[in-house]
């Protein structure tokens, strides 16, 4: 799910999708991929990838620590 998150992120065999990135990096942020919810954290950083649902955030954050 992350590589394909990266795919749709930068348009690798694909079109860009920055929502459709979003909600591939949170599948894989829920799986334990810390790379995931590296990227995930960045895209709500900056704004991209929809609305910030915080308790959601933290929880990934938390479970990771």
């Amino acid at each position: 799910m992350y590589y394909l998150g990266i795919c749709y992120e930068r348009g690798l065999g694909t079109a860009c999708n920055e929502a459709k990135a979003t909600e591939l990096y949170r599948d894989a942020a829920s799986c334990g991929h810390v790379g995931a919810l590296h990227n995930l954290a960045v895209f709500f950083e900056i704004g991209i990838g929809g609305r910030v649902c915080w308790n959601v955030l933290c929880f990934f954050v938390f479970i990771t620590i």
